[in-house]
């Protein structure tokens, strides 16, 4: 058995590349969440979240979730609970967190 991968054809423009995010999918969604990277050159934590919408394989799309977001962090942990996002702690530089937010997929908000 041989196992293939190849590149999705994607929609909208893509999150900045990263890592210590999260990518956590409800249903026909997939919530980037967090994470560190570079911005205009310069070193930052994200903190706006971004869907990947997962109904059509044959081209996903990206789009930018409006409206609060919670403190930008990286290496935190998120996990689904029915159609809820929770989120505990993470990192902001030298801060560390240990706080929980939830969000409402749903509804779309926090």
């Amino acid at each position: 058995m041989s196992v293939t991968w190849e590149e999705a054809p994607l929609k909208g423009e893509s999150p900045e590349a990263r890592s210590g995010h999260t990518l956590t999918v409800v249903d026909t969604k997939a919530y980037l969440l967090g994470g560190t990277g570079r911005k205009d050159g310069k070193p930052c934590v994200f903190g706006a979240m971004h869907t990947l919408d997962l109904t059509n394989s044959e081209l996903l799309v990206w789009s930018e979730v409006e409206g609060e977001s919670l403190p930008p962090r990286s290496r935190h942990s998120c996990v689904v609970v029915k159609h809820f996002l929770v989120v505990f702690g993470g990192l902001n530089h030298r801060a560390r967190y240990d706080d929980v937010w939830i969000y409402d997929t749903k509804k779309n908000v926090w």
